[in-house]
């Protein structure tokens, strides 16, 4: 027999504030995908993912310092997806606003506390 099936939607509240928000359409790099509210970096290749890396060590006979963990997981912070997306599709950026920092997607090992800082110095805001 026939079943009616029920689903829910949750609604979630993104929006933190009254901050004004500034957004901005760019390419997913090839060979990557990025979800709904998830914090993205702007790449030569296009829009990629966040992703936790490690600390690093200086390269010896050359200028490369040794950078942190936050350094190099935060390096090219941009703002935060809109909407999920696949390589190469276009997509809406946040660049600017206020946003529930539980309402963020956030990659496997990043807290909202190791980007707060990054994102407070392009004009996100969590809360």
């Amino acid at each position: 027999m026939y079943e009616i099936q029920k689903d829910q939607s949750v609604p979630v509240k993104f929006f933190a504030g009254e901050y004004p928000v500034v957004t901005a359409v760019k390419a997913v790099a090839a060979g990557k995908s990025v979800k709904q509210y998830e914090p993205v970096k702007l790449t030569d290749n296009g829009i990629e993912p966040v992703v936790k890396v490690a600390a690093s060590e200086a390269v010896s006979g050359t200028s490369t310092p040794a950078k942190s963990e936050y350094e190099n997981t935060t390096a090219g912070i941009y703002g935060i997806a809109a909407t999920a997306a696949e390589a190469t599709e276009e997509i809406v950026v946040y660049l600017t606003g206020e946003f529930f920092a539980d309402a963020i997607t956030l990659p496997e090992g990043v807290t909202a506390d190791t980007l707060a800082k990054a994102f407070r110095n392009i004009g996100i805001f969590l809360k």
